[in-house]
């Protein structure tokens, strides 16, 4: 392969010594290749050789540094075959191993490493991966936030902050908010610092013009006059081309720069504010105009001009008295911002040493902390570090920031020795808070290094490009000259920094560059919509069909070929939802095509297929991965064949319709012969088999006698919720027998069932008893009392008057007050202790279980009742649904109401369920209430569950019309007018979410008992979404009783399981409130041995380490079930793919369901 030779530039990058070098290297301009034979100038320097690991190499990402450590490696080994003798050479290869090329982050790690001891760090500490860390401060900022909250009264600057910053229906955007302004304050140098000197920015805004603000704004305001000056001298250079344009134009131009200079003499915010520039006034119409061309430009720079005085006058509203009024009603809110910021950060750092943690930003800062002293001088660990190292070469450098760049100053030699590579076009991690700035500020101070005197920092431009043909570096070109002028971008793109072809290519008759404009048939379709996906898509491909066929010319090797597919990349912003689109639109055009998305093995489609086959093999009654497998090329069954084992066969899963057929076809039996050969799933052993038959015969004996008296009277129906919160207990019962026969297998099933069902009513009902002092007075007494309440029930059922039995209830609604206390650690209602009295004296004795059934039950029946008339609830509900008619036609007859110019909606669904709705009025409405006296409260509720905004933007817009003067031309003048926009936005804040606003514990607990029964009323709203919810008991599940054997884990299952079928309440965190799922989560594992608090669904992870291979008692987690970032919800594993979680009603889940899959998110062991 032929000696590559250097440019001018690049051999000067590789010589040139004696100051600080600052290579501003273009994409393409062989950077790489002239920085690894900078280094080896050094090492082959004949009087002063060095070693390579006397250099610090800094790269943006370990990738990088890899790379490079390869390319420094191969160039050594080439020399060296050249000079096999070299022995220093020979050295360098091991030496190579021992350098520091890293990324910053590293070089902090091993710095920090090697000198723990100065800064008091655990020489055992870990750098925590960004997510790990994101999630920790989340949680951290979250408590931080909470505290503030709690101490709101005394915290007035916080409740200004949170009053003008908190928006939105929860505090996320304001957490956002701040966890920005965190980010972009750690990428200081002095953290602490420059909050004080930010908070005292705001203590001085009189003057105006002379404080923070109005410096910023004064500066705007001149470089925006400075601008419109140019483009308006621009402009009346070109009108003298014209004679007609400059007698027409020039006087009114002319006047024009005039406004603008005299409003750049302006130095006090008062004067520009007195003269505002609001127009730059008509100009007459030209119509024998001869440079078309020169008048469409100059009315372009005079409009662009005009536009950009009009943007930055938006900060002069108004006077100098109303805006320093305006800045000192948000100095309290700046104060209470950074009172946040600084509790948060001494709690996150508090964390982070807890756990022997630092996140990337701890490493720069805590090496700051190493390399200066307090008063910010040199420290002397600084000058030893800076001793070690000839030179320090950063790579990429324009995406360093200020602290950073302290670090590279620090161990230098005084800033002398330092090679800085970058280019300021490719600065892309600004949203890492990358500075370009400092490239660009080195980059207009240093001289050029043909002219720098010894020690003077010096600057090298690499602008040949040896990877793109010419046409393409000319479009480059162009783009950057027209959108890098020295303002927005800072960088002004002249000759000098304008790409040049480093090579020559044959040349071709295609064109090099193309750019396609595509008429979308809706002009306002979004950037990133499907429609304008599928367009874009189907013309890149018809597009690369065609070079296909037409054998489009490409150079290869210096030779010329027709194009092939291999040939062709399309880049796309997106590989989210880009690539299905163009994959499809190049198949339908026969295009093979590939797209690396980054994706794990095990999201291929094979390796999906494959896990569904292994899946169905050990449990072929999986449907989802039956169906899936049965599918594939693997068993290749169509639809049509797997559609017919499902005709009429509707009942039992998919296998067993298989199995059921009684014509197959070829490949299902094909199928179902493969499958018959692997081992059949387990039968229910012994245990399992009597502890069902057990259960299910009491559960049947309960049922019957529930049903029968639910035909007498409506009002019992409470009861039913006993035999739900019963089947709880029989699943008790049910592993209490299996263990027993497990240890003594010759005992009787019958025994051991017995002893449990009494000794957990035993202990309930001296719960209870507890509770209730009266249970202990006579017995005989406490029988002839429960005996009259059930003669009053039965003979009021008889009457057949519901009204009556209601009333009924209601009034043994004051006995049921007054177990409230025991009401809330069991928020189904008392029913778990009823259920379980209820089955201990149906097994001993019929007559007295009726009795006790008949005092608890009614007052069960009480306080879990609705204590309202039927009118009134119907009435209350209908109020409600009125007011969401009336809120819904608002908006489905806005813009016909309105008269506005462009409209746009954000707007949530209108719904909610009556049975939230009036169990929120029956618990804030303590006792019976009536419509009238609700009708404020449902006022209340309603605005707090819907927040219409409705926002209105007006635009000053400008048309062309044409007029006529006096004698007789037409002329064009741009008129201006206002467009007006309307922003209308509906949140739901969903009506469930209210009480944890609203109540407090013992109202929750109230609430909870209401929806965890319907109000004993599930035939008033038949239609809510809540009534299969609750009165259909959870799915039941056996937990393998080999898994018991663990006593953790049956711990965990024992307490989660009593809390079966309990509603999902939003917020809930005990028996009390009823649970969500982190809630639930934290209670069971707070009383089954750990000590953890109440965390969120991301803290719990947080806790946990993740597992790959989850045994029962781990935690499951998911991510995306709702709009929240992070860990979104959360469960617990028992083993064989389920979950316990709180859904809602809490149940066991199927993790192997699609829904659970598509959001799984990780296991975690607890600690």
């Amino acid at each position: 392969m032929a000696e590559v030779k250097l440019t001018r530039a690049q051999q000067a990058v590789v010589e040139n010594r004696g100051g600080a070098l600052l290579v501003s290297a273009e994409a393409g301009s062989g950077k790489k290749k002239v920085l690894v034979d900078r280094l080896l100038s050094y090492v082959e320097d004949p009087i002063d050789p060095a070693n390579i690991d006397e250099f610090l190499i800094i790269t943006y990402t370990k990738a990088a540094a890899s790379e490079l450590r390869g390319k420094i490696s191969a160039e050594i080994s080439k020399r060296l075959a050249s000079k096999p003798e070299n022995r220093h050479l020979q050295r360098q290869l091991t030496r190579i191993h021992l350098a520091q090329i890293s990324t910053v982050h590293a070089f902090c790690a091993m710095l920090l490493r090697r000198y723990c001891t100065l800064r008091d760090l655990p020489p055992d500490f870990r750098v925590a991966e960004q997510t790990e860390a994101d999630a920790i401060r989340l949680e951290i900022f979250q408590n931080t936030l909470e505290d503030f909250y709690k101490d709101r009264a005394n915290q007035v600057d916080f409740s200004a902050m949170a009053d003008q910053l908190g928006f939105g229906r929860d505090d996320r955007r304001l957490i956002d908010l701040c966890l920005s302004c965190y980010d972009e304050v750690r990428c200081r140098r002095d953290m602490g610092g420059w909050m004080k000197q930010a908070e005292a920015a705001y203590a001085r805004i009189s003057p105006l013009e002379e404080s923070p603000w109005g410096v910023f704004w004064m500066k705007e305001l001149q470089d925006t006059l400075r601008f419109a000056s140019e483009s308006l001298q621009k402009a009346m250079m070109l009108l003298r081309r014209d004679e007609t344009l400059e007698e027409k134009y020039g006087p009114v131009f002319k006047e024009n720069l005039a406004q603008v200079q005299a409003l750049a003499e302006e130095t006090t915010w008062d004067g520009a504010f007195a003269h505002k520039i609001p127009d730059f006034g008509r100009i007459p119409g030209v119509r024998d105009c001869k440079d078309e061309a020169a008048k469409a430009r100059a009315q372009k720079l005079r409009k662009d001009a005009l536009e950009a005085i009009r943007d930055v006058q938006r900060a002069f509203y108004a006077e100098a008295e109303t805006v320093e009024a305006d800045l000192k009603k948000t100095t309290p809110a700046i104060r209470g911002l950074l009172q946040l910021l600084r509790a948060f950060d001494e709690a996150f750092t508090k964390e982070k040493r807890r756990r022997k943690l630092l996140d990337f930003s701890d490493l720069e800062h805590e090496t700051i902390a190493l390399l200066y002293t307090k008063d910010g001088k040199l420290s002397r660990t600084a000058r030893e570090i800076s001793e070690e190292y000839r030179e320090i070469l950063v790579d990429e450098y324009q995406d360093s920031n200020e602290v950073q760049e302290c670090i590279f100053e620090a161990v230098s030699k005084n800033g002398q020795n330092r090679f800085l590579v970058g280019d300021v076009k490719q600065s892309i991690y600004r949203f890492r808070l990358a500075d370009p700035g400092i490239f660009l500020q080195k980059y207009e101070s240093y001289a050029s290094y043909e002219a720098a005197k010894d020690a003077e920092p010096r600057k090298i431009l690499l602008s040949d490009n040896f990877r793109s043909r010419r046409e393409v570096l000319a479009a480059a070109n162009d783009v950057f000259s027209l959108c890098m002028q020295g303002e927005s971008l800072e960088l002004r793109y002249g000759e000098a920094e304008k790409l040049r072809a480093g090579l020559s290519y044959p040349q071709t008759d295609t064109p090099k560059v193309e750019l396609h404009c595509i008429e979308l048939d809706k002009p306002d379709a979004d950037e990133q919509s499907p429609e304008k996906r599928e367009v874009e898509a189907r013309f890149v491909a018809s597009r690369i069909r065609k070079m296909l066929d037409d054998g489009m010319q490409v150079t290869d090797a210096g030779t010329i070929r027709p194009v092939r597919m291999g040939d062709i990349v399309i880049l796309l912003r997106s590989l989210k939802e880009n690539p299905a689109s163009y994959q499809k639109a190049l198949a339908q055009q026969g295009i093979a095509s590939q797209c690396d998305r980054g994706e794990s093995l095990f999201d291929t489609t094979e390796a999906q297929v494959l896990l569904a086959t292994l899946k169905i093999i050990d449990n072929p009654h999986r449907d989802v991965d039956f169906v899936a497998a049965l599918a594939s090329p693997v068993f290749g069954v169509s639809a049509e064949e797997l559609a017919r084992a499902r005709v009429g066969i509707r009942k039992g899963d998919y296998y067993e319709s298989l199995l059921a057929l009684d014509t197959r076809g070829e490949k299902l039996e094909a199928a179902k012969d493969k499958l018959a050969k692997q081992k059949p799933p387990k039968k229910p052993g012994p245990v399992r088999r009597v502890g069902r038959a057990a259960g299910g015969t009491v559960h049947g004996f309960v049922h019957g006698k529930l049903f029968e008296v639910e035909q007498e009277n409506v009002g019992t129906e409470g009861a039913h919720r006993s035999e739900l919160a019963g089947e709880t207990a029989l699943r008790h019962g049910s592993r209490f027998v299996k263990k027993k026969i497990r240890e003594h297998p010759a005992k009787a099933v019958q025994r051991a069932e017995s002893k449990y069902i009494k000794a957990t009513a035993d202990h309930q009902f001296r719960v209870a008893a507890q509770e209730h002092p009266e249970l202990e007075k006579n017995a005989w007494k406490r029988f002839w009392q429960k005996r009259q309440y059930r003669k009053q029930a039965r003979q009021t059922a008889r009457a057949g008057a519901a009204k009556a039995a209601k009333q009924t209830a209601a009034a043994t609604e004051r006995a049921g007050a007054q177990a409230v206390g025991f009401i809330k650690r069991h928020p189904v209602g008392v029913l778990l202790a009823l259920a379980c009295v209820l089955l201990l004296f149906i097994m001993q004795s019929c007559s007295s279980s009726l009795v006790m059934f008949g005092n608890s039950g009614a007052g069960a029946v009480g306080a879990t009742t609705y204590p309202s008339k039927d009118e009134d609830i119907l009435g209350a509900e209908a109020a409600y649904a009125d007011m969401e008619a009336e809120l819904q036609n608002y908006l489905d007859t806005y813009e016909s109401t309105h008269d506005y110019d462009e409209y746009h909606f954000d707007l949530d669904g209108i719904e909610h369920d009556p049975y939230v709705l009036i169990s929120i009025l029956s618990v804030l409405h303590e006792g019976e209430w009536t419509l009238a006296q609700v009708q404020g409260t449902l006022e209340m509720l309603f605005d707090r569950q819907y927040i219409l905004t409705e926002d209105v933007v007006v635009e000053v817009r400008y048309r062309t019309e044409t007029r006529t003067d006096s004698e007789g031309n037409d002329y064009e003048v741009e008129v201006p007018y206002n467009w007006y926009i309307c922003y209308v936005t509906l949140e739901n804040k969903n009506l469930s979410h209210l009480p944890l606003e609203l109540m407090g514990e013992e109202e929750l607990a109230r609430y909870a008992l209401y929806m965890s029964s319907l109000g004993n009323r599930p035939d008033l709203f038949p239609e809510s979404g809540y009534v299969d919810k609750y009165t259909k008991p959870p799915a039941d599940y056996d937990v393998p009783e080999e898994y018991l054997d663990d006593e953790t884990f049956a711990a965990i299952l024992g307490e989660a399981e009593k809390y079966l079928g309990y509603p999902y309440v939003w917020g809930g965190s005990s028996p009390a409130t009823s649970f969500d799922c982190s809630g639930f989560v934290s209670w069971v594992i707070n009383h089954s041995g750990w000590d953890v608090g109440r965390l969120g669904a991301q803290g719990l992870y947080n806790i946990c380490t993740p597992t790959s291979a989850p045994r029962p008692g781990d935690l499951v987690f998911f991510e995306g079930t709702y709009d929240t970032s992070g860990v979104s919800h959360c469960g617990i594993y028992v083993g064989d793919g389920m979950m316990i979680h709180a859904g809602d009603p809490i149940s066991y889940a199927n993790l192997n369901t699609s829904y659970w899959q598509s959001h799984f998110y990780a296991y975690g062991r607890l600690p």
